[in-house]
C-alpha cells in the first residue's frame, strides 16, 4: 500500500478534537480589528440549533430560542456587556444560529465571556470564555488574525450583521469544512504597510496537510498595495482536497522573498467521496479486506453501532455517508476506522466490538429502534458497563426507572457519575435518559418532578420551576442518588 493510501487511511478518521460539548453545542471566536487606528473586537458565535429544545409550531414547523450574554472584563471590572435573545425562523428542521457583536476597546488585556442558555430549558446552558490582548496601533507592519469563511456575498445592506466592505462575510464553525463546501475563503486585514520603505510587498498563503508531507502544499500569492490598511478576501478551491488536518499559513514577503510577518491558523476538512476515489484508484482492493465480506446491511449496522463512541465531527461524517448511500464510501470509512484504531490487528478489534454491539442490541432491545440506538445502549457503548445499577419497576407515581452509577467516566475524567433512565411509555423497553450528573450529557434539574408526574399535587413550590416533590417513603429515587455519593 502506497504512502498516499496510508495517509488516506489515517486521515479519513480525521484527527478532529474529541472535545465533548455540554448540552448546547456552540463555538466562539474573537478577532481584533482597527478602524481609524482604533481597535475593536468582533465576537462571532455559532450555536447548533439541534442542541436546543424544539418548540412545535403549526404546519409541522419548529423553532428554537437562545439567550445570549456577552461580558467584557478587564481584570475585575466589567467594561461592557450585551444581553439579548435569538429566535430561529420557523422551519421543518432545526437551524443553526450565527451571530456577531462588535465592541470598541482601548488597548489592554481582556476576558471575553459568553453565556448561552436555552430559552425553553434553562438548565441547558454553556459558558464560553477567551482571553485576548488588544494592542495599540503600531507603525510597524501587523495584521489581524486570519479568519476562515465558507461564503462571501456582495451586498450594499450595511444593516446586515455580517456586513463589511460591501460583502456579507459568513464564518465557518470550528474551522471545519465538510464535503458540501467546495471553497475556503481567507479574510485578513493588514496594517501600516505604507510605512514599509520598498513599497513592494505581497502576501503568500500556504496550505499544508499536517498528516503527511507527501501531499503537496497549495500556495497562492497576492500583490499588496502598500496602504495603511489593506484587506484581502481570497477564495481557494478545496473541492479535491482530501480529508485531514491542515495548517494555513499567511505571510507578508518583500521582493527579496524575505518574510516580514507570518500567521498560522488550523482547519479540518472532510471529503469522504474524494478520499474513496483516491483510495479505490490505487492498488488496494477493499473487497479483499475483512470489511469486503460484509453485506451492505452489516456495513450500515456496524457504522451505526460506532456512533456513541465518536465525537460530533465524526458523527457528521457518518450522517453524510448515510445520506449519500454510498456503500463503497461506507466500507472505506469502516475499514479505515479499525485500521487506525488497531493497525496491528484491526480485524480482531472490529469483531470484538461487533460482538459487544450485538450483545447491547439484545440487552436493550426496544420497540422503537436497535438496542445500541436507545439511550441506555448509547451510554453503555460510550462509557462502558456501569459499576452499579438500581432497577425500580413498581414504585407509586413513577414509571419503571433505572439509575446507573459510574465510579469514573474515562472519556471525560468525571467521577461519581449517575444516569437516570425512565420508561414513560411503560412498554417495549423504551427507557429514556431523563437526567445525568455528567456535564456532557442530558441534565434536567426538574427530573424528580417529571419522574413522579402522577403525583402532581405533591410538587414542592411553583409548578413551573419546581425541582422536587414531597418526601415519601415510597419515593426512593432521590435517596438512591444521595446515598451513592
Amino acid at each position: 500500500m502506497s504512502n498516499l493510501i496510508n495517509l488516506i487511511v489515517f486521515a479519513f478518521i480525521l484527527c478532529f478534537s474529541s472535545t465533548l460539548f455540554a448540552n448546547i453545542d456552540a463555538d466562539m471566536d474573537v478577532i481584533t480589528y482597527y478602524q481609524d487606528e482604533k481597535p475593536f473586537i468582533e465576537v462571532n458565535l455559532h450555536i447548533v440549533g439541534s442542541s436546543l429544545t424544539k418548540k412545535k409550531l403549526e404546519q409541522a414547523l419548529i423553532e428554537t430560542r437562545a439567550n445570549v450574554l456577552i461580558t467584557i472584563r478587564k481584570e475585575e471590572d466589567i467594561i461592557d456587556f450585551k444581553k439579548y435573545g435569538l429566535i430561529s425562523p420557523p422551519s421543518s428542521v432545526s437551524t443553526d444560529f450565527i451571530d456577531l457583536k462588535r465592541f470598541a476597546l482601548t488597548p489592554g488585556n481582556y476576558v471575553i465571556q459568553v453565556e448561552l442558555s436555552d430559552q425553553l430549558n434553562t438548565s441547558n446552558s454553556i459558558i464560553l470564555e477567551k482571553s485576548i490582548a488588544v494592542n495599540a496601533w503600531s507603525d510597524n507592519i501587523f495584521a489581524s488574525k486570519t479568519d476562515l469563511l465558507y461564503d462571501v456575498i456582495k451586498s450594499e445592506d450595511k444593516s446586515k450583521t455580517f456586513y463589511k466592505y460591501g460583502y456579507i462575510l459568513l464564518p465557518t464553525a470550528y474551522n471545519f469544512f465538510h464535503n458540501k463546501l467546495d471553497k475556503l475563503i481567507v479574510f485578513k486585514e493588514f496594517y501600516s504597510l505604507d510605512k514599509f520603505d520598498e513599497n513592494s510587498t505581497a502576501t503568500r498563503i500556504t496550505i499544508k496537510n499536517m498528516d503527511s508531507q507527501e501531499v503537496e502544499p497549495l500556495i497562492k500569492y497576492k500583490k499588496l498595495k502598500g496602504e495603511a490598511k489593506e484587506v484581502i478576501i481570497e477564495k481557494i478551491d478545496i473541492s479535491r482536497m482530501i480529508s485531514g488536518n491542515y495548517e494555513l499559513i499567511t505571510e507578508i514577503i518583500n521582493k527579496s522573498n524575505e518574510i516580514l510577518l507570518t500567521d498560522t491558523v488550523y482547519f479540518q476538512r472532510s471529503n469522504p467521496k474524494v478520499d474513496a476515489e483516491l483510495f479505490t484508484s490505487n492498488e488496494f482492493n477493499i473487497d479483499d479486506s475483512f470489511i469486503g465480506e460484509l453485506t451492505d446491511e452489516e456495513v450500515k449496522y456496524n457504522l451505526k453501532a460506532l456512533t456513541p463512541t465518536l465525537p460530533q465531527s465524526e458523527t457528521n461524517i457518518l450522517n453524510i455517508l448515510f445520506e449519500e448511500n454510498n456503500v463503497d464510501a461506507q466500507k472505506f470509512y469502516l475499514f479505515n476506522y479499525w485500521n487506525t484504531y488497531n493497525p496491528v490487528k484491526p480485524e480482531e478489534s472490529f469483531k470484538q466490538y461487533w460482538d459487544i454491539a450485538k450483545a447491547v442490541d439484545v440487552m436493550f432491545y426496544s420497540t422503537i429502534g436497535r438496542g445500541f440506538e436507545t439511550d441506555r445502549g448509547y451510554i453503555f457503548l460510550r462509557y462502558g458497563r456501569p459499576n452499579n445499577i438500581i432497577t425500580v419497576e413498581n414504585e407509586p407515581s413513577a414509571p419503571p426507572y433505572e439509575i446507573w452509577f459510574y465510579d469514573q467516566l474515562d472519556l471525560t475524567g468525571e467521577t461519581n457519575m449517575k444516569f437516570l433512565f425512565y420508561n414513560p411509555s411503560l412498554g417495549g423497553g423504551n427507557f429514556e435518559l431523563l437526567h445525568s450528573t455528567s456535564r456532557y450529557e442530558r441534565q434536567n434539574l426538574q427530573w424528580e418532578v417529571v419522574l413522579y408526574g402522577d403525583a402532581s399535587s405533591d410538587i414542592e413550590g411553583n409548578s413551573i420551576d419546581a425541582t422536587t416533590v414531597v418526601d415519601n417513603v415510597n419515593r426512593r429515587a432521590r435517596d438512591y442518588f444521595e446515598d451513592n455519593n
